[in-house]
C-alpha cells in the first residue's frame, strides 16, 4: 500500500499493513483507549460492537443475503458504526450530561466519512433514533445497512441487559420498519443454527470475529483509508500523538532514503514510524496530555506505552516491524528502555527510528511545550550525539540539511494527513446549526 506521490524528489514508501491487520490492530487500540492505568478500568463499546458484528453478519449469512450486502461491509459497519462515542470520553473514563446516540453517530459519519471506504453514503448514521431516520436512510445507497444495524445494535443491548436471555416478544417488540428481509426470523433461525446467544454469553464468539477478520480484503485505496482511521483513532485520546507519529514515520522515511537503505528497508521503517505509539492508547488521558513535567510515578507508566504498543501489533504485523517500532527509546550506550539495548544491539533502523522519534518529538507542539525552533532542535541533536546516546552517521544529516528534511517531511505527510481537520470542522458546524 502506497502513499500517494508527492511533487518533491522523494522515494514514496509502501506501508507494510494489510486491511485485515489493520482492523485486528484497531480493535485492540479500541478496547484499550477507554482503560486507566491507574484504575484497570475499561470501556466496553468496542466489544459491544463486536457482538454487533457477530450478530448482523449471523443474520446476513442465515439469509443468503451476500449479494445485496457485502459480508466484509456489514462486519466493518457494524464494528464500527459507534467509533464517534470515543471522541466525547472524559479523561476519567465518564460520559458527558449531553451525550446523545445522536451525536455519537453524526460524529461517527464525519469520521468513517473521510477514514474508512464507505465514504459519504454512510449519511444514515447522522438520523440514529430520530423520526427523520425512515426518510433519510431512503435517500442513502445504505438503507438496507441501517435497518439491519440498528435492529442489531437494540437486539445486542437488550441481549447484555437481559443476561443473554430471550423471549420471542420481546425480541419481535425491536423489529425495524419495512418489509423484507425479516432480520427478526433470520435471527432466530440463526440462533438455532450457530448458537449466536450461547456464544455470546461465553464469549466464544470471539473466535469467529477473528476469523473474519483475518479474512478481510479491500483494495490499495480502501486499504489506505484503513490505516489512516487507525492512525487518526488516537485522536480520541491525544491529538499531538496523531500528529508526531504521522511525523516521525515521514522522517524514518526520509533519513532511511539518506542513509541508503533499500526500498524494502524504508518502507519497514516508516510502517514501524506508524505503529511506534499505538501503546499510548493503553495511557491516561491526564499523562498524555499533561501541561507539566511528570512526576516519576507518571513516567513509569508512560513508559509501559512500548510493551502494550508491542502487544497490541504482535502476531498481526511482520516480527521485524514489531521489533524495529518497539526500540525507538532505545538508545546506544543503554540508557534508553525498555530494554537497556546497547550499540551491538540495535540495528541501523532501530537508530534511525530512535533519532525520527527525537527529531518529531522535538520540533512537534506538545501540551507541555511549544515547537522548537531549528536551532534549538539541532543543539539537543548534537548534544545526545556527543554524549554517545545518538548514531553520528544518522544525527549528521540532521544537523547538516535540517531544512532540506524538514521539507520532505512536510511534503510526505500530507497524503496521510489530508482531510482530517474535515472532520471537526464539519461535525461542530452541523451542531451549531441544530442550536440555531
Amino acid at each position: 500500500m502506497a502513499v500517494s506521490k508527492p511533487s518533491v524528489d522523494i522515494y514514496t514508501p509502501q506501508i507494510l499493513i494489510t486491511s485485515s491487520a489493520s482492523v485486528i490492530i484497531m480493535r485492540r487500540m479500541l478496547g484499550q483507549i477507554g482503560r486507566h492505568i491507574y484504575e484497570e478500568k475499561c470501556m466496553d463499546y468496542i466489544q459491544d460492537c463486536e457482538r454487533t458484528a457477530y450478530i448482523a453478519v449471523s443474520i446476513i449469512r442465515q439469509g443468503h443475503l451476500e449479494q445485496f450486502m457485502p459480508v466484509k461491509d456489514v462486519f466493518l459497519l457494524s464494528l464500527f458504526s459507534c467509533i464517534g462515542s470515543y471522541r466525547f470520553m472524559q479523561q476519567d473514563g465518564a460520559f458527558s450530561e449531553k451525550d446523545t446516540a445522536k451525536r455519537d453517530y453524526t460524529y461517527s459519519y464525519y469520521f468513517l466519512k473521510y477514514m474508512s471506504p464507505f465514504g459519504k453514503d454512510l449519511r444514515y448514521l447522522q438520523f440514529y433514533n430520530s423520526s427523520d431516520n425512515p426518510l433519510s436512510i431512503r435517500e442513502s445507497e445504505h438503507d438496507e445497512y441501517a435497518r439491519l444495524i440498528f435492529f442489531v445494535v437494540k437486539a445486542e443491548t437488550y441481549l447484555k441487559r437481559k443476561n443473554y436471555e430471550y423471549t420471542l416478544h420481546e425480541i419481535e417488540a425491536l423489529a425495524p420498519a419495512g418489509g423484507k428481509p425479516d432480520y427478526i426470523k433470520l435471527f432466530f433461525v440463526a440462533d438455532r443454527r450457530w448458537n449466536i446467544v450461547k456464544n455470546l454469553r461465553d464469549g466464544s464468539f470471539l473466535r469467529t470475529i477473528d476469523e473474519w477478520c483475518n479474512l478481510l480484503s479491500f483494495n490499495a485505496e480502501d486499504t489506505f483509508k484503513l490505516i489512516k482511521m487507525l492512525i487518526y483513532i488516537m485522536d480520541f485520546k491525544s491529538t499531538a500523538t496523531v500528529a508526531h507519529t504521522i511525523n516521525t514515520a515521514c522522517y524514518a522515511s526520509v533519513l532511511g532514503e539518506l542513509m541508503h537503505c533499500t526500498e524494502n528497508e524504508i518502507d519497514e521503517l516508516y510502517t514501524a514510524g506508524l505503529l511506534h505509539d499505538i501503546g499510548k492508547m493503553a495511557i491516561n488521558s491526564c499523562i498524555l496530555e499533561s501541561p507539566a513535567k511528570l512526576s516519576e510515578e507518571d513516567m513509569k507508566i508512560m513508559r509501559t506505552h512500548v510493551a502494550e504498543g508491542e502487544r497490541m501489533i504482535h502476531g498481526v504485523v511482520p516480527q521485524k516491524l514489531e521489533l524495529i517500532s518497539s526500540r525507538h527509546h532505545e538508545k546506544l550506550d543503554g540508557s534508553g528502555y525498555p530494554q537497556k539495548l546497547t550499540e551491538k544491539e540495535l540495528s541501523l533502523q532501530d537508530r534511525i527510528l530512535a533519532i525520527s522519534d527525537i527529531t518529531s518529538a522535538l520540533t512537534d507542539t506538545r501540551s507541555y511545550k511549544g515547537a522548537f525552533s531549528k536551532e534549538k532542535t539541532v543543539r539537543i541533536i548534537k548534544g545526545m550525539t556527543k554524549s554517545g546516546k545518538l548514531d553520528s552517521a544518522v544525527t549528521e544529516h540532521i544537523i547538516t540539511e535540517f531544512d532540506s528534511i524538514k521539507t520532505k517531511v512536510d511534503t510526505l505527510r500530507e497524503p496521510m494527513a489530508a482531510e482530517f481537520g474535515r472532520i471537526s470542522a464539519e461535525f461542530e458546524a452541523e451542531e451549531e446549526t441544530e442550536l440555531i
